[in-house]
Formats: structure tokens, C-alpha cells, sequence
């Protein structure tokens, strides 16, 4: 059967990214004999009406028996500047209705599985796949390329496996087209080594979305799909895209001990979470392996802050572990939600000082914190009466601590963290530099030049690509 895929995704702060989701899963698709065709909002346009007409006369042409919608993100989780992104996929199904009358439409991607029942009724498709979708998906599609309509419309699967069993975690699918535009819009490859997060963080829906239990591919399999994207697509920087890469029970010491022993020689950055583990001799490891930057997940900027959000871990080693890679030369950036649970005005002041005394790392202050569907957080706020027990997540909701008043919170941020020497606030404040810098044929994260003597990637000789 022809199935096409579509990736809505259109937010491009700080850069655009590769849709792995759909790249996924249309890798699990073409391994059981399915044709499958990506088009992409992103690169081939954006979120315009010629650009949906566009894909209307691709449908048209390719005659898919069925059409897949990834729903990347929800809205960009900005309380100051908000943008929502369900307009997109909306005007999507409109167009293959209209397009391609009849065929059975299937809502995925990870925005999707926050609340697929909620998101399947809002925006009228036939079926959803919620979660890791590589089996659901696949499953789903032999239903329909035999002439069924099954009954069941949200599809779920057990968490995958990332060993060599039938069904197990599976690696993208690359097309050099789509890799291209990526490539040349200044973006970075992403690559998941595991899935899972055994973390109890309030606010996060990575263990609802993933599982708890930490599922790791093995390490020869990411090697090799490494060494494909350099000498096949032509990349030369990696995001190793798992929701924390030093994992506590250590299996990314495994994949770092291949990767030394591979020598491959390509860059590549990862979201860290602070760690006793996180020694100067560990780092040197990393660094000799390819790491070139690290973004920390601190999410707080106090230790009262960081016990009520969930953090097994203080801020004195958040700290360190800053040093400890700026000791090498590798650019850090720190992100940080003030205003969340256990936050008050005692807290905030320290946060402000303990921001302050990060040296040679980035900090991006973000203000107050998303609600999401099945997280720990929604049901602090429904308690404290912060958000009603009937709110309709599918836009933006938000929580401040009870215990503060926000106007006193936004003026305090404001006149303290905008004007401290490589913070970031307000979080998009940096967007119009890096887009000028990309279309300079700078490439990378680019907050690491914020940082003295930090790694940089050199910039693409033809910068009229980018």
C-alpha cells in the first residue's frame, strides 16, 4: 500500500528540525512493504496555502490508501510570546479530504500522543497512534490495506524494545531531500540511542509518553547509522536526542565506549542531566569521543525549587558540572522554568544570584510551566486551584506558584535576568541574531558562541544554502 506521511512541524526557534518521529516511522512502513512518501511543511515552504496545494496535487498524483499526520508540538511553550501550532495540521485534513476523498487519515507524532483523544476530536482525522509508533502504526496499516475500517480509532502499543527482538526500537529513514534542506538551513542530525526516562520531574511527559524503564539500541546500530548520515548524507554534526543521555543506570557508557573505539570523528551534542557521575575524567572521555556542547537540564534555579519540581539533585552540582565541562572548553546551556511549584519571592531572588554565578555557560529563563495531561503537575494545579479540573490542554495552559503574584514575577525577571551577561530572557529574545547567523552559514546550536573558547562549527562555505 502507498502511504504518505506529512510532518506539520513549523516551529523553527532556535532552528528548524528534522521530523524524526515521521522519519521513523515511516522506516517501520517501508520495512513491511509499504511505499511511503514524506512531505514536509518545514522544508518545503512552511505553513502557506500554496504550500498545502502543494501537497493536495502530490496526494492527487501518488494515490496514497493512507494518509499519516505528525503533530510534533502543541504550542511553543512561551507563556510570554505564545504561538500555537494545531492551525497547521487542521487545514491539513481539510486538504486531504478534499484531495484524496475517502482515505482513511492517521494522526500521530509526539504533540498528538499527549492527549490523542482530545486532539482526534478537535481536528476530525479517522484514527491516531499514540506513543511509539512503529508497531501500532504498522499494524494499523495492514488493517486498512486489506480493505478494513476497524473500529478502534486511538491505536497504542507496548513499549518497544531497543535489543534485536521482532518488534524493537527502530532507526530513521533519511531520504537525502529532505536531509538536504536540514543540512543547509544550519540544523542538526538527531539520532535516539534509547528511550525512556526513569525520572520523576513534575512537569514532564517524557515517562508518559516513553515509559519509565530506560530501553537502549544497541550501541553498533546507532554506530552504523552514524557513519551512514556522514558518508551518505553528507552530516557532520549529531543530536543524540534521548530525553536524558547520561542515564543513571549508565547504558550510555556502553554507546560512549563504542564510539572511542570507532574514532568516527563527528561532533555531536546531547540534553545531560547534572550528575555525581559527571567527573573531570568522564568528560574528557566525551570530549575525546565527539562531545562538542551540552544542554543541562536544571529546570530550577534553587534547591527548594528544584525538590518541589521533582530533582533528585542540588544546585551546587548543577553547578559544578557547568565548570566541569566549561573546564574543557564545552559550551553549556542551562534551561530554567521560574514562577513553578514551591517557587516565592525568597526563591526567586536566589535563583536570580545562582543564575548570575553560572560563568562560561548560557542560561535560558523561561517563565512559568506548560501544564501537560498525565504529569504530576496537572494534579498539583487542579489542588491548588490553579487551572480548573475541565481545562482544555490542547491551548496552552500554564502554572505560576500560588505563593507568588506574576506581575510582581515578570517586572522582577525582567529588570534582573535581561540584563545578565549570557541569559537568555526572554527565551526567544536570541531568535532574530541566530536566524541571521544561519543565513550567514554559521551552523550548530549557536548559543555556544555566548560562551569564550567554546567549540564552534566552522561555517558552510556556501552560505547562500543556508
Amino acid at each position: 500500500m502507498r502511504v504518505s506521511l506529512i510532518s506539520t512541524n513549523t516551529a523553527a526557534s532556535p532552528y528548524p528540525v528534522f521530523p524524526l518521529g515521521c522519519a521513523v516511522v515511516a522506516n517501520a512502513l517501508r520495512g513491511s512493504g509499504h511505499e511511503v512518501d514524506i512531505f514536509d511543511v518545514m522544508a518545503e515552504g512552511g505553513p502557506e496555502e500554496k504550500t498545502l496545494a502543494k501537497y493536495a496535487e502530490r496526494l492527487e498524483r501518488f494515490k496514497p490508501g493512507m494518509v499519516g499526520i505528525s503533530i510534533r508540538n502543541v504550542d511553543n511553550v512561551n507563556v510570554l510570546e505564545e504561538e500555537t501550532f494545531l492551525d497547521v495540521p487542521n487545514r491539513v485534513v481539510r486538504a486531504v479530504r478534499r484531495a484524496a476523498p475517502g482515505v482513511p487519515i492517521v494522526l500521530g507524532g509526539s504533540g498528538f500522543s499527549i492527549m490523542p483523544e482530545k486532539m482526534l476530536e478537535r481536528l476530525g482525522a479517522d484514527y491516531g497512534v499514540a506513543g511509539e509508533g512503529e508497531k501500532a502504526v504498522v499494524e494499523l496499516a495492514a488493517e486498512i490495506a486489506a480493505g478494513r475500517r476497524p473500529e478502534k480509532r486511538i491505536w497504542r502499543s507496548e513499549p518497544l524494545r531497543g535489543d534485536g527482538t521482532a518488534w524493537r526500537i527502530m532507526g530513521a529513514y533519511y531520504p537525502s531531500s529532505l536531509l538536504d534542506f536540514y543540512n543547509s538551513s544550519g540544523s542538526i542530525a538527531p539520532v535516539q540511542t534509547k528511550r525512556g526516562c526513569p525520572n520523576h520531574c513534575v512537569y514532564c511527559s517524557y515517562p508518559f509518553l516513553e515509559g519509565r524503564e530506560i530501553r537502549p539500541r544497541p550501541p553498533e546500530e546507532v554506530l552504523e547509522e552514524m557513519r551512514f548520515l556522514r558518508d551518505e548524507r553528507g552530516v557532520d554534526f549529531v543530536f543524540f536526542t534521548d530525553s536524558v543521555f547520561n542515564d543513571a543506570a549508565g547504558e550510555y557508557l556502553k554507546l560512549l565506549e563504542t564510539l572511542e573505539q570507532a574514532e568516527l570523528d563527528i561532533p555531536w551534542t546531547a540534553f545531560f542531566q547534572p550528575s555525581e557521575d559527571l567527573t573531570p575524567e568522564l568528560a574528557e572521555r566525551l570530549v575525546a569521543a565527539g562531545l562538542h556542547s551540552v544542554e543541562l537540564g536544571v529546570d530550577a534555579a534553587s534547591d527548594k525549587a528544584l525538590k518541589a519540581m521533582g530533582k533528585s539533585f542540588t544546585f551546587d552540582l548543577a553547578k559544578r558540572c557547568n565548570d566541569v565541562f566549561a573546564g574543557r572548553n564545552v559550551a553549556v546551556a542551562n534551561y530554567f522554568m521560574m514562577g513553578g511549584p514551591g517557587e516565592t519571592r525568597e526563591t526567586v531572588e536566589e535563583g536570580i544570584k545562582n543564575i548570575e554565578g553560572l560563568e562560561n555557560a548560557v542560561s535560558f529563563v523561561f517563565l512559568g510551566v506548560r501544564v501537560l495531561p498525565g504529569t504530576p503537575l496537572l494534579k498539583l494545579a487542579i489542588d491548588e486551584g490553579v487551572v480548573p479540573p475541565d481545562a482544555d490542554f490542547t491551548s496552552p495552559v500554564y502554572y505560576f506558584s500560588p505563593r507568588l503574584d506574576r506581575e510582581w514575577l515578570e517586572k522582577r525577571l525582567d529588570e534582573t535576568l535581561s540584563r545578565i551577561k549570557r541569559c537568555v530572557y526572554p527565551p526567544n529574545s536570541m531568535d532574530a541574531g541566530i536566524a541571521l547567523l544561519r543565513k550567514m552559514g554559521y551552523r550548530g546550536n549557536l548559543w555556544e558562541m555566548m560562551v569564550p573558547g567554546s567549540k564552534r562549527l566552522p561555517p558552510k562555505n556556501d552560505a547562500s544554502r543556508a
